[in-house]
């Protein structure tokens, strides 16, 4: 039985021992003797160390043939680019099929990363969302994350807005790209009393990660472009932006705004998108509660929803300011001074004289305007 199959001395794989396997499965060397290691595991062999070798020579000319290589193709762009196309199209299965092998390969590998790059995270010190695990230490260590911004700033001494206790009323706008999936590209609120005094005005820009498309109509509406972002001061990225705006509504009783099916609904889209929970507060929209009280007609002579600049007009007897329409901050604060007057001059509250001045003018208690 032995001498029936001889075995290769490195695969250890068996073979017929008669003349013609052997010539054909192992050979014979100079002096007539058979090789103890079969064809295969030589050959295997002998490209290891061409391969070694050739790993050597290029270590050791590496710029040399980069730059052969870098000429080759400018030389011949035409010819790679479409060898490359032909490649690709003949082989599209083969590589599409290769490319489903590497990420079987290393499927937790290329997970793990994504979770570490892309996915937000909750930060343990302030409980705000960071962009991801890789922003998580940046965040702790600047003045972003809320527990050490508020011990930095008060070890430094530093002027600190008092922390609004009372419930409040919030008055916001956004600009946003204009397209059916909306990105938030300026948002802006104030902190009201019931009295109509402003506590604190926030007005952030969006600090963009990657290139936004924002609709031309949109953006010639604005003014806002990718290119203007990238060159605003008071920007903040998305999840930065939302921890704060989601900090001030803690304490917030009602959200106000003009078109707040809108703005509420590109708010809430941002929200989900980051993982945070969607607003569930009241809403008032000074469009709709003030379109039976504004009674303006479209060209088909229907009742339409009023512009902010034409309640403006009818509440003030004066329009707003054309060149500064559609800023998030100031038509935040063109809101809340017609949601004032407006809720005011509905519930008929009281108007007083001003005295101290000769011309007695008459005011709302709120201090928002003039009565026409």
């Amino acid at each position: 039985m032995d001498d029936k199959y001889i075995k290769c001395s490195r695969c250890v794989r068996k073979f017929i021992n008669d003349a013609d396997h052997i010539k054909n499965d192992f050979g014979y060397n100079r002096l007539e003797e058979r090789f103890k290691t079969c064809v295969k595991c030589r050959e295997k062999n002998r490209s290891m160390k061409s391969y070694i070798s050739y790993k050597e020579y290029y270590r050791n000319n590496r710029d040399a043939l980069l730059e052969k290589s870098k000429n080759y193709r400018e030389n011949n762009k035409d010819t790679v680019t479409e060898s490359s196309r032909l490649y690709r199209l003949n082989n599209a299965d083969k590589i599409k099929e290769s490319k489903k092998k590497t990420y079987e390969k290393h499927k937790e590998a290329i997970l793990e990363n994504q979770k570490f790059y892309r996915v937000p995270t909750k930060c343990e010190l302030c409980g705000g969302m960071v962009s991801s695990m890789y922003n998580l230490a940046k965040h702790q260590e600047t003045k972003k994350c809320s527990k050490n911004r508020l011990r930095l700033n008060n070890n430094d001494n530093k002027n600190m807005s008092e922390t609004v206790i009372e419930p409040y009323t919030i008055v916001l706008d956004v600009e946003h790209t204009g397209c059916k999936e909306s990105y938030i590209l300026q948002l802006s609120w104030g902190l009201y009393n019931d009295d109509g005094t402003l506590l604190r005005m926030s007005d952030y820009f969006l600090k963009p990660d990657n290139h936004i498309y924002i609709n031309p109509h949109a953006s010639k509406l604005t003014g806002i472009t990718y290119e203007s972002l990238l060159e605003q001061t008071n920007s903040l990225r998305i999840m930065d932006l939302l921890n704060r705006f989601i900090e001030d509504t803690k304490h917030c009783k009602l959200l106000v705004a003009h078109n707040m099916a809108s703005d509420i609904k590109t708010i809430n889209r941002e929200l989900m998108r980051n993982k945070f929970d969607i607003l569930s507060l009241p809403t008032y929209c000074t469009m709709t509660e003030s379109k039976q009280y504004c009674k303006l007609k479209d060209a088909i002579n229907r009742l339409k929803n009023p512009k902010l600049s034409e309640l403006h007009v009818i509440l003030f007897d004066y329009g707003l300011d054309s060149s500064k329409t559609h800023n998030g901050s100031y038509d935040a604060e063109m809101c809340a001074k017609c949601y004032f007057a407006f809720i005011n001059r509905k519930h008929k509250v009281r108007v007083i004289y001003d005295t101290s001045d000769s011309d007695s003018e008459l005011e709302y208690i709120n201090g928002m305007g003039c009565l026409p």
